[in-house]
């Protein structure tokens, strides 16, 4: 799974295996626990890689800086305990030595090529919505929030709209999220 945000400043977008939009959080928290971990309980010279899941790794994973594009990748092996502390070794990869991270990164770490992608169907701050627009089975309806924050229905054109019927409606939107994925064009699942 590759995940690319074209600046700081902009969203994760998944672009391998499928281009789609990420979770902002999920990779954020993948990021933040790889940026802040601490490595301890040392092995410069390990006698086998096997020993700590490192030959082969359950898990590679690359991070690429913005200012230089230097990547720098980690495998992540077996989780153990040395004295009272548990964790998961890691190696950086052209390095021999192997060390120990805390063991949450793996239950961050993406279980299928969907794990990160984008569920909710409406991913913006409801209190930004300034526009609804709904067209289908020979309807079409659309309501825009005034200055003040109250919504009026210009097309057709309606004196009396329901705000709070407005807002839950926006709150159900925001609430939906896919179940599942399917493969194909938009054309070959009927959209």
């Amino acid at each position: 799974i590759v995940m690319e945000r074209p600046a700081g400043d902009q969203p994760w977008v998944q672009v391998s295996p499928v281009q789609t939009a990420a979770n902002q959080e999920k990779v954020n928290e993948i990021v933040q626990e790889i940026q802040y971990a601490r490595g301890r309980n040392f092995i410069d010279s390990p006698e086998s890689l096997a020993d700590y899941g490192l030959d082969p790794a359950s898990a590679r994973v690359t991070v690429v800086d913005s200012v230089g594009g230097n990547p720098q990748t980690f495998l992540f092996g077996n989780t153990g305990m040395v004295g009272e502390d548990g964790g998961v070794y890691v190696q950086r990869v052209g390095e021999t030595g192997v060390f120990m991270i805390d063991g949450h990164i793996l239950t961050l770490l993406p279980k299928s090529t969907n794990a990160l992608r984008e569920r909710r169907l409406m991913t913006q701050a409801a209190k930004d919505i300034t526009r609804l627009e709904y067209s289908g089975l020979g309807h079409t309806y659309t309501l825009v929030k005034d200055e003040k924050g109250t919504w009026k229905m210009i097309d057709p054109p309606l004196d009396d709209t329901d705000d709070q019927y407005v807002s839950n409606y926006i709150s159900a939107l925001k609430m939906l999220e896919a179940a599942r994925f399917f493969p194909g064009t938009p054309a070959e699942n009927g959209l």
